[in-house]
């Protein structure tokens, strides 16, 4: 049986779900629509609307789940055009990134990195505030998974060129992937390190 209460917090539940798809909704894709129009970039349309929106963390909100999907879009479009990471810089070498996922991947964590950044930085200036310093927290740990998510696809596609025979292009490969691993590996030790020291 559900109380009083709980039957208004439904209905209050419901209301709230109802306005956000069907009012906020709708406005968040006429602002996506102007902004498009006014020649604003994917991401700075992302950082827009974070900045301009305070949008809840909650799982089932529909706009928070609006904006991880255009997030997405973003990543995909980037990595399939090729003009976004398409090489990094490793040990004075710089290393062709070949494959959409490997580009992905990469623009994943870039994009992560800049969000920890922006809530650090917004929880360094606001030291009494523990929600902020929770979600910097939850932003470093998502951060550390795209390294790791990225670790494992190169390892994986490593696996795949060890049963190939040796010779100059798979060599190539094997060394273009040794080098994205070894960047993703040094680059997450880098930031451990640094987060270590900033505790």
């Amino acid at each position: 049986d559900v109380d009083g209460n709980g039957m208004q917090q439904l209905e209050l539940l419901d209301f709230f779900t109802t306005r956000a798809q069907n009012v906020i909704a709708p406005l968040l894709r006429y602002c996506h629509y102007e902004l498009q129009e006014k020649g604003m970039s994917p991401t700075e349309k992302i950082s827009f609307l974070q900045s301009s929106s305070s949008i809840s963390d909650t799982p089932n909100d529909p706009l928070q789940s609006k904006l991880h999907s255009l997030k997405a879009q973003t990543l995909q479009s980037q990595a399939t055009s090729g003009s976004s990471m398409s090489q990094i810089i490793f040990r004075e070498n710089t290393i062709a990134v070949e494959t959409k996922e490997s580009r992905m991947a990469l623009l994943k964590i870039q994009d992560l990195k800049r969000d920890w950044e922006e809530d650090k930085e917004g929880s360094s200036s606001n030291n009494n505030n523990n929600n902020a310093s929770g979600s910097s927290d939850s932003k470093f740990m998502a951060l550390l998974s795209g390294y790791d998510d990225a670790i494992s696809l190169a390892n994986q596609e490593l696996k795949q060129l060890s049963a190939l025979k040796s010779g100059p292009a798979v060599n190539a490969k094997k060394f273009q992937l040794q080098n994205i691993l070894g960047y993703c590996k040094h680059q997450k030790l880098k930031l451990v390190m640094g987060r270590n020291e900033d505790l």
